[in-house]
């Protein structure tokens, strides 16, 4: 006699059923997952309506500190740019400085050979 001859058609193996468990499981866990995503977009969602609701709407609270926040914004954009207004004014002045340096070792090289020559002369 055959080997599948003695087993029953109708009772399946134990490796049947630990597929289908595996397979059951593994589709609980991706429902289980995919509820969660949907319920974690949904408060997303959610929280973004009402914050889109308390800026638009004229929250006493958020109005307040948005204004504060852009007070607070501009008032660090003028004083950059007052620093950079500063600090261009003192690259050019250290430019004249130099060039005024470079000017005063010109005519220090210019008027030592005459101061020089008097001197030779009395000898």
């Amino acid at each position: 006699m055959n080997e599948s001859d003695d087993r029953k058609p109708g009772r399946p193996s134990w490796l049947t059923l630990s597929v289908l468990g595996a397979v059951a499981s593994i589709g609980l866990y991706l429902f289980t997952i995919g509820r969660e995503l949907g319920s974690m977009r949904q408060q997303t969602a959610n929280h973004e309506f009402r914050i889109n609701a308390l800026e638009t709407h004229g929250s006493g609270p958020v109005q307040t500190n948005v204004a504060r926040v852009e007070a607070l914004t501009a008032r660090a954009d003028r004083i950059l740019t007052e620093l950079l207004a500063m600090q261009q004014r003192i690259s050019d002045l250290v430019a004249a400085q130099q060039r005024q340096g470079a000017i005063l070792d010109h005519l220090k090289q210019d008027l030592a050979p005459q101061s020089r020559m008097p001197a030779k002369e009395k000898d």
